[in-house]
């Protein structure tokens, strides 16, 4: 694969990832909104979050963030959301790298393909409560298309 379609697809790729993790923050608010828990899974509660909003402006986020039925495990997103942070800045960083050095192996697509689907199973089986190995498995995937890039870069 040329360079610029190499990088054309990591912009897809970084797009895709994005998308996924401001639809995990958006789960969160609006789970938090559902069940008033504005702590779980937070290292630091500042106080203006847990004052009571005016009933018109708490009603509006609800719409805007479509707050109803049921709410979602919260230390379950929250959870998800720090592991995404965690290894998918890595990946992407990466893949940036290899792309400027325009020196990507043609095995670097594969990884660049693998990488979101390893992370959307794992995604499904975190925030599902899947049983074991289905989460390890996939994390682990997400993991080693990280080392090959990585091992790419050496190269």
């Amino acid at each position: 694969m040329e360079s610029t379609d190499f990088s054309t697809f990591l912009a897809k790729v970084a797009a895709f990832l994005v998308m996924k993790s401001v639809t995990t923050s958006l789960l969160i608010v609006r789970s938090r909104l559902i069940t008033k828990d504005y702590s779980t899974g937070r290292y630091f509660l500042a106080k203006e979050d847990v004052v009571t909003h005016p009933k018109s402006f708490e009603a509006l986020f609800k719409l805007l963030t479509c707050s109803v039925g049921p709410a979602l495990d919260i230390g379950r997103l929250t959870g998800y959301q720090n592991n995404c942070v965690s290894n998918e800045l890595f990946f992407l960083v990466l893949a940036l790298c290899l792309t400027q050095s325009g020196n990507q192996p043609s095995w670097a697509t594969q990884s660049l393909t693998l990488f979101p689907i390893f992370r959307v199973v794992h995604m499904l089986a975190y925030l599902t409560a899947a049983p074991q190995p289905l989460r390890g498995l996939s994390w682990t995937g997400g993991v080693l298309c990280t080392v090959a890039l990585a091992l790419a870069a050496f190269s």
